[in-house]
């Protein structure tokens, strides 16, 4: 598999996806979520998603990506499958412009806010095992 220029040897523990960043040598958790639906819901729900990647697990990296976790909006909760499995959603304009076409409007503002109440609400203290690129 490559995500952008570094091959990345994918394996899947529970709970989530372990990419071997060969360039660092060091397990690479790659984040990818999709912001649907009440935000501080949401957040609640990636912190959560933070938690099980981190618990009881060797030291990782944590990498955010511009596309987002698949979130279920019919029972508000997070699709297994989404945090089992890897897959490309597309490029953030692509995907804004797929959330335009179905009547949401979405704003790289609103993103970036998304973003900065996220890491807001990460509790640092107890968040030695991960570190964001």
């Amino acid at each position: 598999m490559n995500v952008g220029d570094r091959h990345l040897e994918t394996t899947r523990p529970e709970g989530g996806v372990l990419l071997r960043d060969d360039e660092r040598d060091v397990p690479c958790v790659l984040v990818k979520c999709w912001e649907i639906g009440d935000s501080l819901q949401y957040l609640s729900i990636v912190r959560d998603l933070l938690q099980l990647l981190t618990t009881d697990a060797p030291p990782v990296f944590v990498k955010y990506s511009d596309v987002f976790w698949n979130y279920n909006t019919i029972n508000n909760s997070m699709q297994v499958f989404a945090v089992r499995e890897f897959f490309e959603l597309g490029t953030l304009q692509d995907n804004m412009a797929w959330m335009a076409s179905t009547g949401r409007q979405y704003s790289l503002a609103l993103l970036d806010r998304w973003l900065i109440q996220l890491l807001a609400t990460i509790d640092w203290a107890h968040a030695k095992q991960f570190t964001l690129l």
